[in-house]
């Protein structure tokens, strides 16, 4: 998985490029995750789950 400006993207397999045109993206906002709309960049926001992270 591979994160750009607030969207993470899976991997292309055997590389490290962000396959943009995957339904598998994940947005990051406010300290949560969630899924993307399919074909879209935005966030269903029914799926949230928090993003924790160690300080």
């Amino acid at each position: 998985m591979i994160e750009r400006n607030g969207i993470v993207y899976p991997a292309i397999p055997g590389t490290r490029t962000p396959d943009y045109g995957s339904d598998e993206r994940r947005i990051i906002r406010d300290g949560k995750v969630y899924d993307a709309i399919p074909g879209t960049n935005t966030p269903d926001y029914g799926s949230g789950r928090w993003l924790l992270r160690e300080r």
